[in-house]
């Protein structure tokens, strides 16, 4: 089982918001921090608040893979940077909420997830998203959750309900499949 998951890095005094790909050894198999600078306010610390400036891939045995997260899907530039990586699937960790902290599920697959997929088509390949799930005490969802499948045409293959835990199981030799439809090399 390999495993990836996003995490807030601290790297002696700066802070990234980033993810990491874990293999099946145990290893950490990629290290992505997020290059998208709007996962902090506009006025926090510069010296402290950072972001990436690389895109790696890894070799897995379910093909390349190439991490994003949240809003570096929606930055065209950033989405271009993967899609000359050509990986064979995208992971993106998210973190996502409404202003009236409720998990929607109907303005969901109405307005968000069709913006989700239409930025994934770009990519021109797979993305696997996973979003966090987060409850304050007074039944708020500070982030909604959920999790979905984009093929690399951009339509949506899986996905999971919003607003409770879940497993959204995908068979990895499905993953070849989804990239069959629009040559991407």
């Amino acid at each position: 089982m390999w495993v990836a998951f996003g995490i807030l890095e601290r790297d002696g005094r700066q802070l990234y918001d980033s993810a990491v790909i874990v293999s099946s050894s145990g290893e950490i198999a990629l290290r992505y921090r997020r290059i998208d600078p709007h996962w902090h306010g506009p006025h926090a610390d510069p010296l402290v608040y950072r972001q990436g400036v690389q895109m790696p891939v890894c070799q897995t045995p379910f093909g390349t893979c190439a991490l994003m997260i949240c809003g570096d899907l929606f930055d065209a530039g950033i989405v271009a940077g993967a899609r000359a990586l050509r990986p064979d699937f995208v992971v993106l960790p998210f973190s996502r909420c409404f202003g009236d902290w409720s998990a929607d599920s109907l303005r969901w697959e109405r307005d968000e997830l069709p913006a989700y997929a239409a930025q994934s088509r770009d990519l021109g390949a797979p993305l696997l998203a996973t979003g966090v799930l987060l409850v304050d005490d007074r039944g708020r969802h500070l982030s909604f959750g959920g999790a979905f499948v984009v093929d690399a045409n951009g339509r949506v293959s899986a996905s999971l309900s919003l607003g409770r835990e879940g497993r959204l199981l995908v068979p990895v030799s499905a993953l070849s499949a989804y990239n069959t439809a629009t040559p991407r090399r």
